[in-house]
C-alpha cells in the first residue's frame, strides 16, 4: 500500500548474473528500507523467536553463503540474545541444527541501530534455503516497544519471516511482511558498481511552466557503497539531459528514492519519460535493470484533491480507541474536505466487501491514506497525515450526488462528474463506490469495545477512554462502512481510458441495498465515490455526499390525495392535487 507496492526487488531476476570472479562478502538489507513499517508484539513480557527464510534463490546467482545476521533493536527491556541459522525451523524449546551464538548483555546496540553478528563459519544455502533468526526475552513492559519489540516492513514482493512466543503462541506462526534484518552473504558472482531502476515510475503531476521531478527508487545491487549515480533522461522531441546525485547506499538491496529534474514540455500533455542510470561512483552501471519509464503530465490547473484515509478497527481490539479518537478529531477539523472510513474486522460491522483489504492489514489499529502507506491512527498523526495529502497533485475533480430511488429506500443512485484537465489517450482509472454510516450501535459482548488505555494518563483527547471500563457497552461508532463496490481497485469501465481535458466524463451507478443488514438509520449515511489509479491501487481523488430522497410519485398517491380533498373537513387543497399530478408528470 506504499509507492513501493509496484516495485519488484530486481535481486530475483537471473538475468542479472555476473560470471564467476572473486569471492566476496557484504551486509544485504531484508527488508524493504523504504517501505512502511510496523511494530508487532504480544504485549506481555514473554521469550521471542523469531526466523526470515533465505532460499537458494535470493541473490539471482548460483550458489552463495549465509555468514552472520543482523538485527534491529528497539528496547532495552532484553536479555539472552542469540542469533543462530538452521537448516529448519527449530522446534520450541531446541536449539538451532547449525550453529547460535550468545550475544553478551554488553555488545548490544540500543534504539535504532542494528546489531551485526558474525558466525563462526559460513554456510552454504542449499536448494531447499536455510533460515536464520535470533531469540531474546522481554524483561518488562516499562517502555512501550517492550509490548511489541519487532518491527517489519509490509512488502509485496517476500514474505518470509516467522515468529513464536513462549506463552502466546509456541507455535511458528507466518508473519505479513519481513522483520528489519541485515545478513552476511558472501559469492563469487557479485557485482561491485551496480544501481537497478523501478520497473515502473507511478505518473507525476505538475503545472504547466513550473520545475517538475520524478521520484525514482533506486536500489543497490553490487558489494561497493553507492555513493554518486549519473541519469540520463530522454522523452520524444526533447534533449537528453544528465545530471547526477549523491544517494547514500551503503548495502546491498538498500534503496532510496531520488527526485530526477525533467524538462516541462510547456503545454498540456501527458508525456513518456525514461530515465537511464548510466553511472555508478563514476563507474559504468553493472545492472542489466538500469532504466525506468512513466508518464509526466501536465496541467493548467491543481485539482483540489480530497484525502481518503482507511482506518482499520474492531471492537475486540483493545488499542483501537485511538482510532476512534482519531477519526472525530478528523471528522471536527476538516468536515466533507476528507473521507473517513472505519472498516471494522471481527465485529458484527464487518462486511465482505473488504475482506482482499483486511487481509493485506498488518495489525490493528492501523489506517492507510490513499491506499499509499500506513501509519498509527491517534489523533495529532491523522491531523497531520490528511494535511499532507491536501497539498498532493490530484489528477482529476470530481463531483457527486447519490439519491434514493424509491420511496422504500433500498437502493441509492451515484451519479458521478469526473473532470481531467489534460489530455492522454491512455488513462487508467476507475471509480469505487462506499457507504458509511453513523451512530451503529448494538447489543451484545460483540459489539462492545474493548479498551486496553483503562487507567493510563498522558493524552488529554483520550481521557474518556482512561475511566472508562475495560469493554464499553452501548458505545456508537461512527464512519462505519456497510457497503461498498470496487473497493479494491475500483470498477473496470467507470473510467474512459481517452481523456480530454476539460470534458466531464459522467457515470452512473446504482446500488441495491435490500439485503443490507447493517445499515439501522438511514438519514445518517453518507454516499462516497473512489477514484483508483489501476496500475497503482492508489485512491488519488474523491467525493462524498449525504443522500438525498428521490420519492417515486404512482396514480395511487394521487387518487388517495383526491379522496382525502372530498373528504369533509379536509385542509387538501386544489393546488396540493395539481402539485401532485405535475410532479408525477415530471418523472
Amino acid at each position: 500500500m506504499k509507492h513501493l507496492l509496484s516495485f519488484i526487488f530486481l535481486c530475483l531476476m537471473a538475468g542479472n548474473l555476473s560470471a564467476a570472479g572473486e569471492y566476496k562478502t557484504t551486509w544485504m538489507v531484508n527488508h524493504d528500507t523504504e517501505a512502511d513499517a510496523y511494530l508487532t508484539g504480544t504485549g506481555k513480557a514473554e521469550h521471542y523467536n523469531v526466523a526470515i527464510f533465505i532460499p537458494a534463490d535470493l541473490l539471482g546467482t548460483n550458489s552463495f553463503k549465509v555468514g552472520g545476521f543482523g538485527f534491529f533493536l528497539i528496547t532495552s527491556e532484553v536479555k539472552n540474545v542469540k542469533v543462530w541459522i538452521s537448516n529448519n525451523l527449530p522446534p520450541y524449546g531446541r536449539a538451532a541444527d547449525l550453529e547460535t551464538v550468545s550475544v553478551p548483555q554488553s555488545d548490544l546496540i540500543g534504539w535504532g541501530n542494528f546489531n551485526d553478528i558474525k558466525f563462526s563459519q559460513e554456510y552454504t544455502v542449499p536448494a531447499e534455503g536455510l533460515y536464520v533468526g535470533w531469540s531474546f526475552d522481554i524483561t518488562g513492559l516499562n517502555e512501550y516497544y517492550s509490548q511489541y519489540p519487532m518491527l517489519y516492513t509490509i512488502e509485496n514482493s517476500r514474505e518470509y519471516a516467522f515468529m513464536s512466543c513462549s506463552a502466546s503462541s509456541p507455535m511458528w506462526t507466518k508473519n505479513q511482511g519481513n522483520a528489519y534484518a541485515h545478513i552476511l552473504v558472501g559469492s563469487d558472482e557479485f557485482k561491485n558498481n551496480a544501481a537497478a531502476a523501478a520497473i515502473n515510475i507511478v505518473d507525476t503531476y505538475a503545472i504547466v511552466g513550473e520545475e517538475a521531478t520524478i521520484p525514482l527508487v533506486i536500489q543497490n545491487q553490487g558489494v561497493e557503497p553507492i555513493t554518486s549515480i549519473t541519469c540520463t533522461v530522454s522523452s520524444e522531441g526533447l534533449p537528453t539531459t544528465e545530471e547526477t546525485f549523491y544517494p547514500q547506499l551503503s548495502t546491498l538491496f538498500a534503496t532510496e528514492t531520488l527526485e530526477i529534474p525533467v524538462n516541462n514540455g510547456g503545454k498540456t500533455e501527458a508525456k513518456l519519460k525514461t530515465i537511464t542510470i548510466t553511472q555508478v561512483n563514476g563507474q559504468p552501471n553493472e545492472s542489466a535493470s538500469n532504466t525506468a519509464s512513466g508518464k509526466l503530465i501536465t496541467t493548467l490547473e491543481k485539482p483540489t484533491p480530497v484525502p481518503v484515509v482507511e482506518e482499520f478497527t474492531g471492537t475486540w481490539c483493545g488499542y483501537c480507541p485511538y482510532g476512534i479518537v482519531g477519526m472525530d478529531k478528523a471528522h471536527k477539523t476538516f468536515g466533507d474536505n476528507a473521507v473517513l472510513i472505519a472498516v471494522h474486522s471481527g465485529d458484527p460491522m464487518q462486511i465482505n466487501e473488504y475482506e482482499n483489504i483486511l487481509n493485506s492489514v498488518s495489525g490493528f489499529p492501523d489506517a492507510w491514506m490513499n491506499r499509499s502507506y500506513s501509519f498509527f491512527p491517534e489523533s495529532s498523526t491523522i491531523l497531520n497525515v490528511i494535511k499532507e495529502g491536501m497539498e498532493v497533485f490530484a489528477p482529476a475533480t470530481m463531483q457527486l450526488t447519490a439519491t434514493w430511488t424509491g420511496n422504500e429506500q433500498t437502493a441509492i443512485q451515484f451519479d458521478t462528474e469526473t473532470t481531467f484537465p489534460y489530455n492522454d489517450p491512455d488513462g487508467h482509472f476507475a471509480l469505487a463506490y462506499v457507504l458509511t454510516a453513523d451512530g451503529l450501535s448494538g447489543s451484545g459482548s460483540s459489539w462492545a469495545q474493548s479498551n486496553y488505555l483503562r487507567g493510563s494518563s498522558g493524552d488529554s483527547e483520550m481521557s474518556y477512554w482512561y475511566t472508562a471500563a475495560s469493554r464499553v457497552y452501548n458505545f456508537s461508532y461512527d464512519h462505519v462502512a456497510v457497503a461498498a463496490w470496487g473497493i479494491d481497485n475500483g470498477l473496470e469501465g467507470t473510467i474512459n481510458p481517452t481523456i480530454i481535458a476539460g470534458l466531464p466524463q459522467r457515470g452512473r451507478f446504482q446500488a441495491n441495498l435490500s439485503a443490507n443488514q447493517l445499515i439501522q438509520d438511514k438519514s445518517k449515511l453518507k454516499a462516497i465515490a473512489l477514484l483508483f489509479d489501476t496500475t497503482t491501487g492508489k485512491i488519488v481523488q474523491a467525493a462524498q455526499t449525504n443522500i438525498s430522497s428521490n420519492t417515486v410519485i404512482k396514480l395511487e398517491d394521487i387518487t388517495e390525495l383526491i379522496d382525502q380533498y372530498l373528504t369533509e373537513g379536509s385542509t387538501v387543497t386544489l393546488e396540493d392535487i395539481t402539485q401532485l399530478i405535475d410532479l408525477y408528470l415530471a418523472q
